[in-house]
């Protein structure tokens, strides 16, 4: 499944972050929803790093969704409302 450029959104109740090459930052996204994520720099690189490896062919499809789902994860326990 190619999510085209290999955008996914991945939904917490009233959260929404749309992971992919073409994507606002999550610091961007977030902050739109009315929260702050504690450590938005490690999770922008970590997000970077995925994209990257997705698109010089280190990653299939499933295994960037994997590891976006744990991404995700990270990033709701770190989030604070705003």
């Amino acid at each position: 499944m190619n999510y085209g450029a290999n955008k996914e959104v991945q939904t917490m109740n009233k959260l929404t972050i749309e992971f992919g090459c073409l994507s606002d930052t999550l610091e961007k996204q977030l902050k739109e929803q009315g929260y702050v994520d504690k450590k938005i720099e490690k999770h922008q690189l970590i997000n970077d790093a995925i994209i990257s490896l997705f698109l010089h062919g280190y990653l299939t499809d499933s295994q960037c969704m994997k590891m976006r789902e744990k991404l995700f994860k990270d990033i709701k326990k770190t989030l604070e409302v705003k």
